[in-house]
């Protein structure tokens, strides 16, 4: 298996791995053609007819955060399975330079386009622009609001978030005898979709419940900002903040170590232990949960998006359509199942099962993507 993961596109010093991310290259994006051509292919074989192997891109948001590196590695890995060509990069946060990641790969004639956005709104034109290309696109956890997407692959962030408040409610009547305490939201980012339905969910439930006073603050998805954020609440507030939602589990470890250095920490079960939800599934955080130091996480299978989206886009160029909206697809054994196939802006979105650690899935499943890092 030849695959190019790229670091960087644009400009000089930019980084190439060749093979299996173990070797690294600097240089330009002439070097980066070069890369994709030790693969046995000539530019006008990628531009201008089918091949074999097929060659893919992705362009993933970043890799900062375990989450992206696990929907990366499934990414990697399905390619490999399925005996393709993989030119995979990361964006580092920045939606112009995901867009010229994008023009690179309509230049070298990829198949198709796996694209996990760092900005809803400005991915549009790169999607347009696979549109006249005639390269069919998925798209993985956020979605573009725009263009024509052949499947969008996500968990449904509102039942995520809606089952982190279904347990935030049970273990607060487990610590009161009833659902009542001031709990601080750390959200992602107001302005991602991603972040506004799991706030939605958690909602849905926790308004229901008028002793229980939410504080919500904004972390950014990013553990310094969360363990700032905690560190201040618990200054302010004490052991009178029962708990803490985060959007992500980045958030939840920074949070674990603020509670921790404030003098906070004390075992699941204690009447002075501070609750936390999550949502996602990062090693770090499954092995929290283990220690009793996160209460639950609602799962997003990662590693499983990325293997999806491969499959699926394979099954596009094939020709096959996605199931009629509402069908449930089922795997046994596999935690993403069921998932049911939705309809949103951009086409067919496939929204996947999220299970609930330690509730509904242990947290040292091998099964967790988490687990497979």
């Amino acid at each position: 298996m030849n695959h190019v993961y790229i670091h960087n596109i644009r400009g000089g010093g930019d980084k190439m791995r060749i093979g299996l991310k173990n070797r690294l290259v600097v240089g330009m994006i002439c070097m980066l053609i070069v890369g994709v051509l030790t693969t046995g292919l000539t530019s006008g074989a990628l531009a201008e007819e089918k091949k074999e192997p097929l060659l893919f891109g992705a362009s993933i948001r970043s890799l900062y955060l375990d989450f992206f590196v696990g929907l990366n590695q499934g990414v990697i890995d399905e390619a490999e399975k399925q005996r393709l060509q993989l030119m995979a990069v990361s964006a580092e946060l920045d939606p112009t330079r995901q867009l010229d990641q994008i023009d690179s790969m309509i230049t070298l004639g990829v198949d198709a386009v796996i694209l996990n956005p760092q900005d809803p709104r400005a991915i549009i034109p790169g999607v347009k622009k696979l549109n006249e290309a005639g390269i069919p696109v998925v798209t993985l956890d956020t979605k573009s609001l725009g263009g024509d997407v052949a499947l969008h692959i996500s968990t449904d962030n509102t039942i995520a978030g809606r089952k982190a408040g279904e347990n935030m409610v049970k273990f607060l009547e487990e610590k009161y005898g009833k659902p009542q305490g001031l709990v601080l939201e750390m959200w992602g980012d107001p302005r991602h979709v991603v972040a506004s339905q799991r706030s939605e969910g958690f909602h849905n439930v926790i308004d229901n419940y008028p002793e229980i006073e939410v504080i919500q603050k904004v972390g950014h998805w990013v553990e310094d900002e969360a363990f700032t954020i905690t560190t201040d609440m618990l200054t302010r507030y004490g052991d009178k903040l029962s708990a803490i939602y985060t959007h992500n589990d980045g958030m939840a470890l920074g949070a674990v170590v603020a509670i921790a250095q404030a003098g906070y920490e004390y075992p699941k079960g204690d009447p002075k232990h501070v609750i936390i939800a999550s949502i996602d599934g990062f090693p770090d955080a499954l092995k929290m949960v283990r220690e009793g130091k996160i209460d639950s996480i609602s799962v997003q299978p990662a590693y499983a998006y990325g293997t999806l989206a491969v499959q699926w886009a394979m099954k596009t160029l094939k020709g096959e359509k996605v199931p009629a909206v509402g069908t449930i697809i089922t795997q046994p054994g596999e935690l993403w199942s069921p998932a049911v196939v939705h309809q949103i802006e951009t086409g067919p979105a496939l929204l996947v099962n999220c299970p609930v650690v330690p509730t509904e899935v242990k947290a040292d499943d091998p099964r967790l993507w988490g687990n497979r890092l």
